[in-house]
């Protein structure tokens, strides 16, 4: 049983529906956007979303470059398809000096959602984006985020953040 198989049948969920404490850095190591999508994606093969670390890292690192995700908030939510993912779910990194992300990219990062998606799963990647999206429009919670001192603290940061509800289509 996966952390995000509560999901099914619910229709109230938060951002930390999404991800569980294991997936959570409160200080990454890495020091450039290559070693922190390789940290995080490492994460997400430890706790069983990605089958092969590589490929996903690859990918993530790839759709990065060659269309940065960062904001003028200094976070960054790099995305890759992983196949026989049943639901969306990320992996979420804070480091205390910015990064560069990409290299030769302004503004640089300092939090970075990094999201492993289903094939198929646009219901779900929509009600995500938009958690992540509220979370960065809320100055208390993102100041709250970027304060938190460990996993706990970041996680109940993350279960405050409400999604859209999601509605089977007839």
């Amino acid at each position: 049983m996966s952390p995000l198989d509560h999901l099914a049948g619910e229709s109230t969920r938060t951002l930390a529906d999404y991800t569980c404490p294991m997936l959570l850095v409160p200080e990454l190591h890495g020091r450039d956007a290559a070693a922190v999508v390789h940290e995080l994606s490492y994460l997400l093969y430890r706790a069983g979303y990605v089958p092969d670390v590589l490929p996903f890292y690859r990918a993530a690192l790839e759709r990065e470059y060659a269309s940065s995700s960062a904001t003028h908030h200094s976070w960054a939510w790099p995305r890759a398809v992983v196949q026989g993912l049943k639901q969306p779910c990320f992996a979420l990194g804070r480091c205390a000096a910015p990064l560069v992300w990409p290299p030769g990219w302004q503004p640089s990062v300092q939090l970075v959602f990094l999201l492993a998606t289903p094939e198929n799963s646009a219901r779900h990647d929509q009600a995500l984006m938009a958690g992540v999206l509220r979370l960065h429009m809320e100055p208390p919670l993102r100041t709250r985020l970027s304060a938190a001192r460990d996993r706990g603290e970041l996680f109940d940061v993350l279960s405050q953040v409400s999604l859209p509800v999601l509605v089977d289509a007839a």
